[in-house]
């Protein structure tokens, strides 16, 4: 049995376009092809899950501020279990810059963000493979999750709640996805950035496979 660790420690807001303070938050969800995930009935059973509500970075930013990420919300630390000799293990972080969605609305579009990575986990699994991301496969994630999403946020627009017309802006998208040795250790210290527009965000952290 291995481990999985991804930890996005810190979070900084290098540009941001609020005349205020930015608002941004972070969905994080860890992706695991193992034997644990393999025998569940969860829908979402490959995917490792996140609180991502706005406010999961302690609130308003200013240009140029720094802080550390909650565990709760960036760290997944789990154990791991080859399945046929193999693993297929990495994480995908989206930003977000928060205006008038819902927090209930927010959550529950992250829920159907899951499950759209999920059934796209399942489908290589079905055909047993486990190469790495194409860009082409990331360009049609990042456009299913965002139909799914979009139309969550459409339907908080209310006569009852007309400032939610100005939706949460997603910012960018981040990803890595390895295929390793089950017997060899693997690390990658992390700086990744988030950009859209004038907005530009940075996270650090690390992502570690050890046996």
């Amino acid at each position: 049995m291995g481990k999985l660790l991804i930890d996005l420690n810190t979070f900084k807001v290098i540009k941001k376009t609020d005349v205020l303070k930015e608002e941004p938050y972070l969905w994080l969800f860890g992706l695991a092809i193992e034997a644990g995930a393999g025998s569940s009935n969860d829908p979402t059973r490959f995917i490792i899950k996140r609180p991502a509500a706005p406010g999961n970075l302690g609130g308003p930013y200013k240009k140029g501020e720094s802080r550390t990420i909650a565990d709760s919300v960036g760290r997944i630390d789990k154990d791991v279990q080859p399945i046929f000799g193999k693993l297929a293990l990495g994480f995908i972080a989206m930003t977000w810059d928060h205006d008038n969605t819902p927090a209930s609305a927010v959550q529950v579009a992250y829920g159907d963000a899951a499950k759209v990575l999920n059934d796209f986990i399942q489908a290589r699994v079905s055909t047993l493979n486990t190469a790495p991301l194409t860009e082409a496969e990331l360009v049609a994630i990042k456009r299913d999750i965002e139909a799914h999403i979009r139309e969550r946020f459409k339907a908080t627009v209310t006569l009852r709640q007309p400032g939610s017309l100005n939706q949460d802006d997603f910012v960018d998208l981040a990803f890595r996805f390895i295929t390793p040795n089950p017997a060899v250790a693997q690390s990658e210290n992390l700086d990744l950035r988030f950009v859209a527009n004038s907005v530009e965000y940075q996270i650090t952290g690390v992502f570690r496979y050890t046996p």
